[in-house]
């Protein structure tokens, strides 16, 4: 059964788009046992939701999720085929032994103790998995607390405007609004290069377009596809103008956190290019302020490439 945030809740938000993807693609391929290498061959459903709640100033998630998997194994000479269900997955029901059902053939003395492996070691492994999904997924949604924002940066109403961008991956925190400073900072340059397996209009859309730009910062944004247009990310955290546009090649922006110091922009120019096994994306990013280098540089990872791989499915590795 589903538990529902009641109205004084101050956020909920429907994680399970996200988080079917997530789980998808670290169970493909996921190895069960060692005994006949036993992988899972495909992902047959992941049914269910699951849902994040600040509430009482606690941060919160439910899930209710049933699981059906594929899995194929090789024991001696025979192939061995077959399926496990959970049928429910939740936050007070986890993953144990005793809810995994292991169906297979061709049944025999080789496919008994397969499931009997499956059902210890395969079980375990499932946990350690979901577990670690159960982290990504706390760490990408995660919202600060009132009090976890720097005292007196917004007015309630721009709070609640603004929040729902901050979600959290891993440990670098998202965009948060504080008191510009007032003094002149210094300035580094940020250098980077990926290669992602999509195509290079495809990387511009997801660069340029409002609704995919809202769809991997999980976040109201705004893009006027123009010269001199200007963009909003994370509702308001990031704002600048375009300088130049290349359909599928070239975007140079003026690029400012709404942290920096007043009318402080760096200038940002990705590039693309394709490539054999994909799209090479270069981005410079220069003029950034060294006391905020560090949050700028990851957070080009973690809330821009790394989400842009989790909402669209584009792999990308860092060249």
């Amino acid at each position: 059964m589903r538990k529902v945030c009641s109205p004084s809740t101050r956020t909920e938000r429907d994680c399970t788009k996200w988080c079917k993807a997530n789980l998808t693609q670290k169970l493909e391929n996921f190895e069960l046992t060692s005994f006949g290498e036993c992988k899972v061959s495909s992902v047959d459903a992941i049914n269910g939701e699951v849902t994040y709640c600040n509430r009482k100033r606690k941060h919160m998630f439910f899930y209710d999720i049933e699981l059906k998997l594929s899995w194929k194994a090789g024991v001696g000479d025979k192939l061995l085929t077959g399926r496990i269900v959970i049928p429910s997955i939740t936050d007070d029901d986890p993953i144990c032994e005793k809810n995994v059902q292991v169906t297979g053939e061709p049944r025999g003395q080789e496919y008994d103790v397969l499931r009997l492996a499956l059902l210890r070691e395969g079980t375990e492994r499932l946990i350690g998995l979901f577990n670690k999904f159960l982290e990504e997924t706390r760490a990408h949604f995660q919202e600060p607390l009132p009090d976890e924002i720097t005292a007196g940066s917004q007015s309630p109403q721009t709070s609640a405007q603004n929040s729902p961008a901050t979600k959290q991956e891993a440990a670098s925190p998202a965009p948060v609004v504080q008191e510009a400073p007032k003094k002149k900072a210094t300035t580094k340059a940020i250098s980077m290069k990926l290669l992602f397996d999509c195509s290079p209009d495809l990387m511009y859309e997801c660069l340029l377009d409002d609704r995919r730009l809202s769809a991997f910062t999980q976040s109201q944004a705004n893009m006027e596809r123009t010269v001199g247009g200007s963009f909003s990310l994370f509702s308001g955290q990031i704002t600048g103008t375009n300088k130049e546009l290349i359909p599928n090649q070239k975007i140079v922006q003026n690029w400012r956190f709404k942290t920096w110091p007043a009318d402080h922009h760096s200038l940002v120019t990705i590039t693309l290019k394709p490539v054999k096994n994909g799209t090479e994306v270069s981005l410079q990013q220069s003029r950034v302020p060294s006391d905020d280098f560090d949050r700028t540089k990851e957070g080009w990872h973690s809330h821009f490439w790394t989400r842009i791989r989790g909402v669209f499915g584009f792999p990308f590795q860092v060249l």
